[in-house]
């Protein structure tokens, strides 16, 4: 959904430097489960007017009625899941001034690679402690659901050993820090965008060339 231009009224001058940097390019958010991509996402969205995309939203409307994201994984395993995944991922970066928020194992496929890569690709790097705190029992969280406190936390712990290397893969890596709130966290990340774009034209050059923006 395209953010209304009065939303961005209010927004802090750093916005407005991104949105001329991209040139029409998206953003595309990746990331441990729990990191906010979803919430970031939609505030970049609307300070920058641009389309908001949440891939699991998509994958869950495409779902039989009644069928969450958990149930599926539960039913037809984790390969069907990325399969599908995949296929919404292909659709949705077709949508020039999008902010994509995308699934924690998107990155685990390595054709999804050179899809996101039709922008420009922002890791959300949240401290392991924090994302423990966030997940909580892992409730709704097919990886984790079930858990409990102390496996949800060996779970993270394993993920992010076995993902971390392909979060690097990304164009920016925001860390996040405890006690930061949704709007300094914003900020923070779009700033760090903008600075990653200024310091790499041919990369952000790329991107715009790939997405036709």
């Amino acid at each position: 959904k395209r953010s209304e231009p009065a939303a961005a009224a209010a927004a802090d001058p750093a916005y407005f430097h991104l949105r001329a940097l991209l040139k029409g390019t998206s953003l595309v958010f990746v990331g441990m489960m729990g990191s906010g991509k979803s919430t970031l996402a939609k505030i970049v969205a609307d300070k920058i007017t641009y389309n908001f995309i949440d891939t699991d939203s998509i994958i869950t409307s495409l779902l039989p009625p009644s069928t969450s994201i958990s149930s599926f994984f539960a039913t037809d395993g984790e390969p069907a899941f990325r399969e599908l995944e995949s296929a919404v991922l292909s659709q949705a970066i077709a949508f020039k001034r999008s902010v994509l928020a995308t699934g924690g194992g998107i990155v685990t496929v390595q054709q999804n690679w050179g899809v996101m890569r039709s922008g420009v690709v922002v890791w959300v790097d949240v401290e392991e402690e924090e994302l423990v705190r966030r997940l909580g029992s892992g409730e709704g969280r097919p990886l984790v659901e079930g858990e409990g406190e102390e496996g949800v936390r060996e779970k993270v712990k394993a993920l992010m050993e076995a993902r971390g290397e392909m979060y690097r893969n990304a164009d920016v890596r925001v860390r996040i820090e405890a006690g930061m709130g949704e709007e300094e966290t914003a900020l923070k990340l779009v700033r760090e965008v903008a600075e990653f774009i200024e310091k790499n034209p041919p990369r952000a050059a790329a991107a715009a060339k790939a997405a036709g923006a």
